[in-house]
């Protein structure tokens, strides 16, 4: 019997060492491929809408223009995200704070 992740919902096949859903089963390779495309859309901040990302998860990124906004789950909401973006460090740092140094 297959699972599904709970984040992605990604097909998790039954059996193997870990035991999940029962009974060892032969894997679907067209499901196992979709695995691989989700995955593969969830890396890196895609150029995407806010309003065009279907069932977005905590603290996925997506590009609109210049702009990046994260997912914030316990809101909600989209933050926008504003890099600090210079040689010398920000002069009031946080954690989760984003700088990027060109040197």
């Amino acid at each position: 019997m297959a699972a599904l992740t709970t984040r992605l919902g990604l097909y998790l096949p039954g059996g193997g060492s870990l035991g999940i859903g029962g009974d060892d089963e032969v894997s679907d390779i067209d499901r196992l491929n979709e695995n691989f495309e989700k995955i593969d859309e969830m890396v890196g901040a895609a150029a995407a809408t806010r309003v065009g990302t279907p069932n977005p998860i905590d603290g996925q990124i997506v590009r609109e223009g210049n702009d990046l906004y994260a997912w914030d789950s316990a809101t909600g909401t989209w933050t926008q995200i504003n890099p600090h973006v210079g040689t010398t460090a920000p002069t009031n740092p946080q954690e989760g704070y984003l700088w990027v140094d060109t040197n």
